[in-house]
C-alpha cells in the first residue's frame, strides 16, 4: 500500500495492524480455519501455519514502524518450523472461499517474510539464520 502512496499511519491501516497483533497465536505464527471463508467469526482464528504467517508478517513489515516483539515472535515461529531441507510442513488446510488446498509452493510466503525482516533488520540478522 506505500508504494501506490496510501498513507501507512491512516487509521485503517492501523486497525489492520492491531488485528495481526490480536491474532497472533501463542506459538508466535498465525492461522486460519479454512472455513472462515463462509464463518466471518472464525477470520483469523486457528492453528498457526507458515504461509498464514508469511502473509502476516509482510503485512506487519510493511509499516513505518513495526511491533517488533510481534514481528520476532513470528519468526521464531517459522524458524522453529522450518525443516532441515529449507521448507515448512504442514497439516493443516487452507482455502481461497471454496477451494480447500494444501500446497507446499506457498512456502514462498514464510521466505519473502524471512528475507523482508533480514533486510529490514540486519543487525538481527541470527534471527533468520541457522
Amino acid at each position: 500500500m506505500s508504494a501506490i502512496g496510501e498513507d501507512m499511519n491512516s487509521e485503517y491501516v492501523l486497525r489492520a495492524r492491531n488485528w495481526l497483533i490480536d491474532r497472533q497465536n501463542t506459538d508466535g505464527g498465525w492461522g486460519e480455519h479454512y472455513i472462515s471463508s463462509f464463518r466471518e467469526d472464525l477470520a483469523g482464528i486457528g492453528y498457526s501455519t507458515p504461509i498464514q504467517t508469511g502473509w502476516a508478517l509482510e503485512g506487519l513489515l510493511s509499516l513505518p514502524e513495526p511491533p517488533i516483539d510481534c514481528v520476532k515472535k513470528g519468526i521464531k515461529f517459522l524458524m522453529d518450523m522450518q525443516l532441515p531441507g529449507g521448507g515448512w510442513h504442514t497439516d493443516v488446510y487452507s482455502a481461497t472461499g471454496i477451494e480447500v488446498y494444501k500446497n507446499s509452493n506457498y512456502d514462498v510466503w514464510a521466505l519473502m517474510a524471512l528475507g523482508l525482516y533480514k533486510k529490514r533488520y540486519p543487525q538481527n540478522e541470527g534471527d533468520v539464520n541457522k
